[in-house]
């Protein structure tokens, strides 16, 4: 995928508008995979912590520029790494939240938020158009999509509701 775009293209009115939007913070959303599925039997492993809770600007801007990162084709990655570089030094990680490994988990995908620099957001538009401002907009479809991550937490065993 390109997301960098050239040096001498004008900017849409669509990127115009990408660049004004104000910094927000997004909800905490992870659907990726993370292990390919020739490595288990032929079956993915989609990272599914995310709870809907929402982020803080920085973690916001982490996930974001993580994202940015996975995207980025192979011959931009370094570059798309070099406008992000200082989104990933978030040190905040999801309260209440541990991984065997590190015993921190930090968020890697979002919805809602809009990054606080405005090449990023470029960026960002680039990559994935008006889908956080989009998403943001459709409070029903937040509130919608909290309650099944809830219900499926529940359903998985991961989070137990006292009775």
């Amino acid at each position: 995928m390109t997301i960098l775009g050239s040096h001498d293209e004008e900017l849409t009115a669509e990127e115009r508008a990408a660049i004004a939007d104000e910094a927000r913070p997004g909800v905490w959303i992870e659907e990726h995979v993370i292990l390919a599925a020739e490595q288990n039997d032929g079956k993915p492993i989609v990272d599914r912590r995310g709870d809907g809770r929402v982020l803080d600007q920085a973690q916001t801007d982490s996930a974001i520029a993580a994202a940015l990162f996975r995207l980025a084709g192979p011959a931009e990655q370094e570059s798309v790494l070099r406008t992000v570089i200082a989104s990933l030094k978030c040190d905040r990680p999801i309260d209440g939240v541990t991984s065997k490994s590190t015993g921190k988990v930090f968020a890697t995908d979002q919805r809602g938020g809009i990054h606080s620099d405005e090449l990023v957001r470029l960026l960002a538009f680039r990559a994935w158009g008006d889908r956080d401002r989009r998403w943001f907009e459709r409070q029903e479809d937040r509130k919608r999509l909290a309650i099944e991550k809830v219900n499926e937490m529940i359903a998985l065993g991961m989070l137990v509701v006292p009775r």
